[in-house]
């Protein structure tokens, strides 16, 4: 069974399948209707937007909870982390002790 992202909200979930189902209608009208092509772009760049500023919170949440670093590094160890964690961590936390932890860690273990 897949696993679900970790911040996949609701709200991602209905945008998403919007998305899908009108991606749908502009298959089975092979791209001719201009309104309906017009309404997935907007549908596409929305879900875009939304992911980005879920996924940045997410990422701020895990950064900001000193009381359980485990998230963090479980967040950091599976493959859908993202690859350019030095400037995520810097920018949230200001450690440099943290950075240099996790740039051996992140590097040892690639």
């Amino acid at each position: 069974m897949r696993r679900r992202a970790p911040w996949m909200t609701p709200a991602v979930k209905v945008l998403t399948k919007n998305k899908r189902d009108l991606w749908h209608k502009n298959q089975a009208s092979k791209w001719k209707i201009r309104s309906l092509v017009l309404e997935y772009k907007k549908c596409r760049q929305d879900v875009k937007r939304i992911c980005r500023s879920t996924i940045r919170n997410y990422e701020s949440e895990l950064a900001s909870d000193k009381k359980n670093p485990k998230r963090l590094f479980a967040y950091i160890y599976q493959a859908k982390a993202p690859l350019d964690l030095k400037n995520f961590l810097f920018s949230i936390n200001k450690n440099y002790m943290l950075l240099q932890y996790l740039e051996f860690t992140i590097f040892y273990y690639i």
